[in-house]
């Protein structure tokens, strides 16, 4: 292979048999949403010929690692599930971490592709043949596959992003990263330092304060945060649900067109984004009392909303306001073996939670993908990261990236967004098979005709 440092002749290398035009051979990078989703739907289609690969023991993609207290999806479970899967049994609004994840698993044992999913099997390389015009794919396992089409379902909240602070390694309590959350730790009455205060701290900070002694958080810039209004589905609700056809289906897009509608406000800044964010502001203003110090911490002033992914709680204002809570705008300088260092001087934790978000740039940076001519994805997606549809990158053929560069948005379901293309991605598969069909009937035809 390409690139890999394995010899040649080495026997415990794989190679999968070349498949046709209308049975390719498809191998797909990830078993979270969005490679279950396109594992369905190619099986719905009747293409049979699918290996997906996850590193995990199980599927589910960061809704199997991000089991942290409190965390749940932003958007409401009726629009963030498959449109062909409907789920008329959420407990709530915004259903919470393990129910979504029970939804996904779920989904792959009700449409049959657990046996499509090769689990514990991370693919480390991918290279573009072009004498073969296929792809050979290297495996954690020493193995290597071919496949006529090669598809990321990595997404991009796959990988925890730590601070880059001198002394990280130093620290002599416990620390990990909100995604890959210390069940073992034992939070009550310590003192916690939680690093970042985005979409994560938002969700987690209320169980945190609920426990810890105290807890002081780290922010390097405001949010715009709106009232979530989660709540309870009743037993009527979801009864309704089930027995007024429709019913689930009008409140999915109901859902859909009133999230879809705030992209107006955040397209650029004009009189909406203006007023929109001005009434944001306004809102967050009144759950802060006037002499509080925190008005100036929390309240964005200096750029409008729709910058950052707008953020949705019901208790977060609330919660920084505890006595046990404090939020900290001073720069982290460093992190040493009793705490953290800032600008203002160091603070000792027992405990420092990273609420520092995943690696995005370069996307499918664990992965080595090769194109045409040795290029790497890496390397082409670097510095300014294109992909038509977010799909597609020149140089690097059959080829297709679910959930990919530019398409994570701040207003509405991403799931909408990977149903699309997983669409875009069957269509072109059914024009390969009858390009294919096409060439062997005329290749008949000639012979015929000699």
């Amino acid at each position: 292979m390409a690139g890999s440092s394995r010899p040649a002749g080495d026997t415990r290398m794989a190679i999968v048999e070349k498949t046709s035009a209308a049975s390719p051979r498809i191998v797909v990078i990830g078993a979270g949403m969005s490679g279950i989703c396109l594992a369905i739907r190619l099986r719905q289609e009747g293409f049979t010929n699918v290996t997906v690969y996850e590193k995990s023991q199980r599927p589910g993609g960061t809704w199997n690692y991000n089991a942290y207290p409190g965390s749940a999806c932003d958007v409401p479970s009726f629009l963030y599930s498959y449109s062909f899967a409907p789920n008329l049994n959420w407990s709530r609004r915004y259903a919470p971490q393990q129910e979504i994840f029970d939804y996904f698993q779920d989904c792959v044992r009700k449409f049959g592709v657990e046996g499509s999913i090769v689990y514990g099997v991370h693919v480390v390389a991918a290279d573009y043949d072009e004498s073969t015009r296929r792809w050979r794919v290297e495996l954690s396992t020493c193995e290597v596959t071919e496949a006529d089409v090669l598809v990321s379902a990595v997404g991009q909240l796959n990988i925890p992003k730590f601070p880059n602070v001198p002394g990280r390694e130093s620290f002599g309590g416990t620390q990990f990263h909100a995604a890959r959350w210390d069940n073992s730790c034992e939070l009550r009455g310590k003192r916690v330092a939680i690093i970042g205060n985005a979409a994560t701290t938002i969700q987690l900070l209320l169980p945190v304060a609920e426990q810890a002694a105290q807890v002081t958080v780290f922010q390097r810039s405001p949010n715009y945060v709106m009232a979530k209004k989660d709540r309870a589905y009743s037993g009527l609700t979801k009864g309704l649900f089930r027995v007024i056809p429709g019913l689930a289906k009008l409140y999915r897009w109901n859902i859909f067109w009133n999230n879809e509608i705030r992209f107006l406000a955040f397209r650029r800044q004009t009189f909406i984004s203006d007023w929109f964010g001005g009434i944001v502001r306004w809102r967050m203003r009144r759950q802060v009392p006037r002499e509080s110090k925190l008005i100036s911490k929390v309240v964005p002033m200096n750029f409008p909303a729709g910058c950052k992914r707008i953020l949705l709680s019901d208790d977060y204002l609330q919660t920084i306001q505890r006595p046990n809570v404090e939020l900290v705008t001073e720069k982290v300088n460093a992190i040493d073996a009793t705490g953290v260092q800032t600008t203002a001087g160091h603070r000792n934790f027992d405990v420092i939670i990273y609420a520092t978000g995943f690696v995005s740039n370069p996307l499918i940076s664990d992965i080595r993908v090769a194109g045409r001519g040795g290029e790497l994805l890496g390397d082409a997606w670097r510095e300014r990261p294109l992909a038509y549809l977010g799909m597609l990158t020149p140089g690097f053929p059959n080829f297709f990236a679910l959930y990919g560069p530019n398409t994570n948005l701040g207003h509405n379901s991403i799931i909408f967004m990977v149903e699309c293309q997983v669409n875009y991605l069957i269509r072109t598969l059914r024009w390969r098979a009858q390009q294919g069909a096409t060439n062997r009937g005329q290749r008949s035809r000639g012979r015929r005709l000699s």
